[in-house]
């Protein structure tokens, strides 16, 4: 895995290096600070404009950049790059992070240091809700092993959020996101990514607004990937732009062509990604993991829910999640899991068909052996006893729709925000 550290201060893009080698990943390194930074920014800022306002792509649209030179996995971008020489307006990783996307072979970017005071997001869990990147993070947060490696520690339960990708895998899983999104650009959205009408109409507001602004599900229905790319504008915020690109998808120049399709394709897969992990499995509403499913039905894990330990395998099963479910319950899950797993951190399952599955339902009212009292702590990704000390605490998020209220178990909550969220 290769890692782009960009910065405008040396120094403080040094302090990012010296925290990812002190969680010792297995990856490679490079770095662009100050004037490098600068030179690289304008080239692709050139770029950028060479295939947006030129009636024919200039070659400069294909111009050496380190950005995509060297088959760079992940590029960390320090938000605040004030201190770039540039003429016009300041640059942020914020601002640059379509142009990254649309316009480089770079998978994924992370901001850096947006926002400093926040280290766990309680409103909609999924870090800076805000960002344009694909993750915003703080310098610190990348010494945490278990952000490249995934898997907490259960010696120490140390800080791991539960919606933190695993940056070890999000290369290979963009570049999966990117095929699959090439290969049904023009094909409707929903219908492409297994969306039935039942897993459509329990869509929440958020989610439905987010493929178009028009609520009617019929037409929700009809829009194409294509459509989505015309119509979002979190990467590429200006619609001409993003018009422009679209048309350049009907050129008859090939190389035209394909630039805009690959930029049309980075840009969806990357809006999509958060698209499932903000309003589709965040909710858990319409798809479900394997450990807010067993905290709906503890009697999925059989006998392994007599102890914490046994629910906390839940979220450590790799190879195979389903093997921690009783044999009597396998087949039905299989059933119910989302076929399409690039857009997922870990296995899901479609949540309505589960909450109305007869035999499931028939189960709460057997015997079973006694359960533990456990309660799964998004901001250390286990469960841990409700009677420990410190109990959990629970918080309101901001989803929409009955599974709004989760918990945390962090001894410290420093910076867990915004705070009001713990008090509800």
């Amino acid at each position: 895995m290769k890692i782009l550290i960009c910065d405008d201060e040396r120094d403080r893009g040094e302090k990012a290096l010296q925290e990812i080698m002190a969680s010792k990943p297995d990856v490679q390194v490079e770095c662009l600070f100050e004037d490098d930074l600068k030179n690289e920014v304008e080239g692709l800022v050139e770029r950028g404009r060479a295939v947006l306002d030129e009636p024919k792509m200039s070659s400069s649209s294909n111009g050496a950049l380190v950005f995509d030179g060297r088959e760079i996995d992940l590029v960390i971008l320090d938000n605040n790059l004030t201190k770039l020489r540039i003429h016009g307006a300041r640059h942020t990783a914020e601002a640059l992070a379509g142009y990254i996307r649309a316009f480089t072979r770079i998978p994924y970017v992370v901001s850096l240091n947006k926002n400093p005071q926040t280290n766990f997001d309680l409103r909609f869990l999924v870090g800076d809700y805000e960002t344009r990147t694909d993750l915003a993070l703080n310098t610190g947060h990348l010494g945490i092993q278990g952000l490249w490696t995934g898997g907490s520690d259960p010696e120490t339960e140390s800080f791991l959020p539960w919606y933190w990708p695993v940056l070890k895998t999000v290369p290979t899983q963009r570049r999966c996101q990117e095929q699959f999104v090439e290969s049904h650009l023009k094909d409707p959205l929903l219908e492409g990514l297994g969306f039935g009408e039942e897993e459509t109409a329990r869509l929440g507001r958020r989610a439905k607004g987010a493929i178009s602004a028009d609520a009617d599900e019929t037409a929700l229905a009809q829009v194409t990937f294509l459509d989505y790319f015309k119509t979002s504008c979190r990467s590429l915020p200006i619609a001409v732009e993003r018009d422009r690109l679209a048309g350049l998808l009907e050129r008859d120049e090939l190389q035209m062509r394909e630039t805009a399709t690959k930029a049309v394709v980075r840009v969806v897969a990357a809006e999509l990604d958060r698209w499932f992990r903000r309003d589709v499995v965040g909710p858990q509403a319409v798809l479900v993991d394997l450990p807010h499913l067993v905290s709906r039905m503890p009697f999925l894990l059989g006998e392994n829910a007599a102890t914490v330990e046994g629910w906390n395998s839940a979220v450590e099963a790799s190879s195979d999640p389903l093997e921690v479910v009783a044999e009597c319950f396998r087949e039905h899950l299989r059933e119910a899991a989302f076929p399409h797993d690039c857009w997922t951190k870990v296995p899901c399952f479609w949540w309505p068909r589960l909450k109305e599955h007869e035999k499931l339902n028939a189960s709460f009212f057997e015997e079973h052996p006694r359960w533990a009292d456990a309660l799964f702590c998004e901001d250390i990704s286990r469960f841990r006893p409700a009677e420990s000390e410190p109990p959990p605490m629970e918080f309101a998020t901001e989803f929409e729709g009955a599974w709004s209220r989760r918990h945390v178990g962090h001894r410290s909550r420093r910076g867990y925000t915004p705070a009001s969220r713990l008090a509800v």
